[in-house]
């Protein structure tokens, strides 16, 4: 029997509990990796790094129209949004097979965190009046932290959540006195504009689906392993891409943004 650092009484039961503890998340079985799947991330950030090059070439008058902001423009965005989300949900599932490890989720969440963090605040320097305050971003990691406790849950269950996720803006809506409070919830009127906005509802029923899809997949589908290794080049680079997501997300814009200001500059526009 010993004393630990903080002046508590270590007896050998208590010392086994606590090495259990310590080790139950790195005896949990990893999951391989899903070229597929980090595809499917490849596929949506090349849309995001497209998208933001027309926003870049419009923002400099090398393109002009008002079809930049137009439906079909907004189409496409929030498609490639809802498809980032539902991924989202298929990660989830697949990162976490047996339980949850939180030590792993915790630092992911933190790295969206840091991440959306930056987003707002660059873009209120940027653009005060439309910065992005519930960007997509934000969303992934409010996404997350609600998928996790759909994990053990029935995808039955999980997928009437996510009906009712996509129901509530329509039937629920309010005024606060500070919209900036609620507006990440997707139930206050007349939200703050922004020039990047995903909040919980609707979009967290992309996340809620995703992971409902595959717990059948996993359920039913006992060729879900083949997915690991599909080979071809056109994959692998996806794959590559969808594995670098967040950093892609991150860094991509800036000097995008700096060379077409730069040609902008030089060529006199």
């Amino acid at each position: 029997m010993s004393e630990g650092f903080n002046g508590t009484v270590l007896t050998p039961e208590r010392a086994a509990k606590l090495m259990t503890s310590r080790t139950r998340e790195a005896e949990a079985p990893m999951s391989p990796r899903y070229p597929l799947v980090d595809a499917m991330r490849g596929v949506v950030i090349c849309g995001v790094v497209t998208y933001h090059l027309v926003w870049d070439l419009w923002y400099f008058d090398f393109i002009q129209g008002d079809w930049v902001f137009g439906q079909a423009m907004a189409f496409v965005s929030r498609a490639g949004g809802s498809l980032f989300l539902f991924v989202v949900g298929v990660s989830l599932v697949l990162a976490h097979p047996a339980q949850v490890r939180w030590r792993a989720f915790l630092r992911r969440i933190g790295m969206l965190a840091a991440g959306a963090v930056t987003i707002s605040a660059v873009t209120w320097h940027l653009f005060p009046d439309e910065f992005v305050y519930f960007g997509i971003l934000h969303g992934i990691a409010a996404a997350s932290l609600m998928g996790v406790f759909f994990l053990k849950a029935s995808p039955a269950l999980t997928l009437m959540v996510a009906v009712v996720l996509v129901a509530a803006p329509f039937m629920v809506q309010f005024s606060p006195i500070d919209p900036f409070t609620w507006a990440w919830t997707g139930l206050a009127m007349n939200a703050p504009s922004s020039y990047d906005f995903w909040p919980v509802l609707p979009w967290g029923a992309a996340t809620l689906a995703g992971m409902a899809c595959t717990r059948i997949v996993l359920d039913r589908y006992c060729g879900w392993a083949s997915w690991t290794n599909p080979g071809g080049r056109l994959i692998t680079a996806l794959s590559w891409s969808g594995r670098h997501t967040l950093a892609i997300y991150l860094l991509h814009q800036p000097p995008l943004f700096a060379i077409i200001a730069l040609i902008a500059r030089l060529s006199g526009r």
